[in-house]
């Protein structure tokens, strides 16, 4: 199947977008241990992608998000474009390995990308807001305003999303 092959060349291309980011990133200031690491770690999604177990894309999600961390101390820009390369590719990993199973019109892939471009966009620009803005709240506040995202994803579930 010809979507099948491009949903599987855009996961595995970001794996290596997503690990290369924090590869260039650390190549840059000479931390040529965590380069190295991130690139082993890249391969491997990459190698895992081509076998059988969907768990792994999730478990080289949590690494590229735990790398992205560490990141941060250096570049947080980089990390945040490595974290979005990431959900690209698990989501699209795992939307891959479902279509194996069936014959899915191109209606509903061009729906699930559609939907996965939406929440990138909201993400990259949820994280480019909190990157860009420092605003000192208390924790009362914080837990308030976590409080009332959990309400509203609640209720946009209830009502079919």
């Amino acid at each position: 199947m010809n979507a099948q092959r491009i949903f599987w060349g855009i996961a595995r291309a970001s794996w290596l977008l997503g690990y290369g980011l924090l590869a260039l990133v650390w190549l840059g200031r000479g931390e040529w241990h965590l380069a190295a690491l991130a690139g082993m770690f890249g391969l491997l999604a990459v190698i895992a992608s081509y076998g059988r177990r969907a768990w792994l894309a999730s478990l080289n999600f949590l690494v590229l998000v735990a790398l992205s961390g560490v990141g941060t101390l250096w570049s947080s820009w980089a990390a945040l474009g490595s974290v979005l390369c990431g959900l690209i590719a698990w989501d699209v990993e795992l939307f891959a390995r479902r279509l194996e199973f069936y014959e899915a019109p191109d209606v509903v892939m061009w729906a699930h990308l559609r939907r996965l471009g939406a929440i990138v966009l909201l993400s990259g620009a949820l994280g480019t807001t909190a990157l860009s803005l420092t605003i000192a709240l208390s924790f009362w506040w914080m837990l308030a305003i976590a409080f009332g995202f959990l309400l509203s994803f609640s209720l946009l579930l209830r009502r079919g999303l």
